[in-house]
């Protein structure tokens, strides 16, 4: 209540994707979705881990894409969703357990990172497409760390790769390549530094292979970077189930 009134929670038409949940009481849970026009937020849905409620179940599903109508309040907490429906019905990240790997990773580095509460259509097309394209795509390979990469254009820190060098290392902290004789601790290897390049311009060398240890590696490298940008950022806890499937 402001000056005496009650307070007015309108319905709004949104997209939104669903980051990840926490359970609440036996059947509920609390969803958080990046949404198309309010950013993340957090919905409180009764019921959606009931075995009588199976419809509700893709709202727990990392990464699908939603079209809802939410009651929305400004500076509430957590929201509800009046209504939604899948706006696409995935055809293979589900069912393909590298894909299902990935959406639990990059989903939670998202949900670490996308912390505003407001609109960004820019950054939302961006995320939206990438699903499509995942969902879509024969082999998934470095999807995870070319849309980390590619994210970083919106979070406002994508490095300088235009003083990259064989033997450079890469600051991850300044976001450049440094030909130092002394690598700095927070620092991506040389040995590694042209399949950096190549994660951020996958266009550039498209056919360089990558095997598991690297894109492992070139994964934690990735969390760094994020952490040493995004204060606060904490520890990435679904990374160890990624890298187990590239072993």
């Amino acid at each position: 209540m402001q000056n005496g009134l009650p307070s007015i929670i309108m319905i709004h038409a949104t997209n939104g994707i669903v980051l990840n949940h926490v359970r609440y009481g036996e059947t509920s849970a609390v969803v958080h979705i990046y949404t198309e026009h309010f950013g993340q937020q957090s919905y409180m849905v009764n019921g959606v881990r009931s075995t009588r409620n199976k419809g509700k179940s893709v709202l727990l599903q990392p990464l699908t894409l939603l079209s809802m109508q939410v009651y929305h309040k400004q500076g509430k907490e957590i929201q509800r969703i009046k209504e939604f429906e899948v706006a696409l019905p995935f055809v293979s990240i589900p069912f393909d357990q590298t894909k299902r790997s990935i959406a639990f990773f990059i989903t939670e580095m998202m949900r670490r990172s996308l912390r505003e509460e407001e609109a960004n259509p820019s950054l939302f097309g961006f995320i939206e497409q990438s699903v499509r394209d995942l969902d879509a795509m024969p082999r998934s390979g470095n999807y995870h760390l070319t849309f980390l990469a590619g994210l970083t254009r919106y979070l406002g820190f994508y490095p300088d790769l235009s003083h990259y060098s064989p033997d450079h290392w890469f600051d991850l902290e300044n976001g450049v390549f440094s030909g130092h004789l002394t690598p700095s601790p927070q620092s991506v290897p040389s040995d590694l530094c042209g399949l950096w390049v190549n994660v951020f311009e996958p266009d550039s060398n498209p056919s360089v292979p990558v095997n598991s240890e690297q894109r492992n590696r070139l994964a934690e490298y990735m969390i760094d970077f994020y952490a040493l940008h995004l204060p606060g950022f904490g520890r990435v806890k679904s990374l160890d189930i990624l890298q187990g499937i590239y072993l």
